[in-house]
């Protein structure tokens, strides 16, 4: 596979995304210059949806706390969980208490 990119297989009865697990935003394929998918990321509470953090290339995830790092290797913790995330809109919604 190319940029570095690993595929790997997820036992269907296991879900998507359990604790603890990686969420990685990989390159895009070389058609389309090596573009990277930066994510922006909103806190979700109630009817409420608000802006924390733009330029968001990984996601982890650890019980109610969700750490998301920034392409330029900044961060930011969330205690919530993941609601969602669009690769399309190139959004993550988390509900916060």
């Amino acid at each position: 596979m190319s940029h570095g990119v690993h595929s790997h297989k997820i036992p269907p009865s296991s879900g998507l995304l359990t604790r603890g697990s990686r969420v990685r935003v990989p390159p895009g394929p070389s058609s389309i210059g090596g573009a990277m998918c930066e994510l922006t990321v909103y806190a979700v509470k109630g009817a409420d949806r608000n802006k924390v953090m733009e330029g968001v290339v990984r996601l982890f995830l650890h019980d109610d706390k969700v750490l998301a790092e920034g392409i330029l290797g900044d961060s930011i913790e969330i205690i919530g969980k993941l609601a969602g995330v669009d690769m399309i809109a190139q959004e993550v919604n988390i509900t916060v208490k």
